[in-house]
């Protein structure tokens, strides 16, 4: 396993369909503009193998900003064309 600290308002520095999971700890929660939020999601996919996986926590219920933030709508599949 190998960790890399990285600016998400930048491209990953990695090769497509080269990385088995990614692990994103509470950084969807960090304020980025929607745009950056799918920029980001879409570099996730363009990174992760074919059944990659891509694993991301989220606040709380019970947090005090829970609920504030603004919906993208529900969770989906990264999916990528055939090969």
């Amino acid at each position: 396993m190998t960790s890399t600290v990285h600016d998400v308002r930048d491209p990953l520095p990695l090769s497509g369909s080269s990385v088995d999971a990614v692990f994103a700890h509470l950084l969807l929660c960090m304020a980025p503009s929607t745009a950056e939020i799918r920029a980001l999601v879409g570099e996730v996919g363009r990174v992760l193998r074919r059944g990659g996986v891509f694993v991301r926590t989220v606040r709380h219920t019970g947090d005090a900003h829970f609920g504030t933030g603004k919906s993208l709508g529900r969770a989906r599949r990264l999916t990528r064309p055939a090969a």
